[in-house]
């Protein structure tokens, strides 16, 4: 349940934001909440970002790799970058924001203004 709420703050924070998407924002659907997935704008530096956050002290991490991109699927199926570009698209932009049940809704804040402020500042 506090999952469920610390999206919603999530959501409500960032749903606005140039320069970041949420993924299945407009969906009603149900989910597990098992992480926060956010897409940058593909002239943002992923990895820029992320430093950005880590240096605040917040951890981001990526999920999940392509699959067709991995070795055993390259060695054995001979794909190749470009397969499926959608998909390799969208795992490029991808970063996942703090989500765990002990968070509190200042957490939620503070990861918020940290991202906004990189993305305001234009700093990509």
């Amino acid at each position: 349940y506090r999952r469920r709420e610390l999206s919603k703050m999530y959501r409500e924070k960032l749903s606005d934001i140039d320069g970041l998407e949420i993924p299945y924002k407009n969906n009603y659907g149900s989910s597990s909440h098992h992480i926060f997935p956010v897409f940058l704008d593909k002239n943002i530096d992923r990895h820029n970002f992320m430093k950005h956050l880590k240096d605040k002290g917040i951890q981001t991490s990526i999920h999940y790799p392509p699959i067709h991109q991995f070795e055993f699927y390259q060695r054995n199926f001979d794909n190749k970058e470009g397969v499926l570009p959608l998909t390799e698209d969208i795992a490029k932009r991808e970063v996942s924001l703090p989500l765990y049940p002990s968070m509190g809704d200042e957490d939620v804040t503070y990861v918020c203004d940290i991202a906004i402020e990189y993305l305001k500042k234009g700093r990509y």
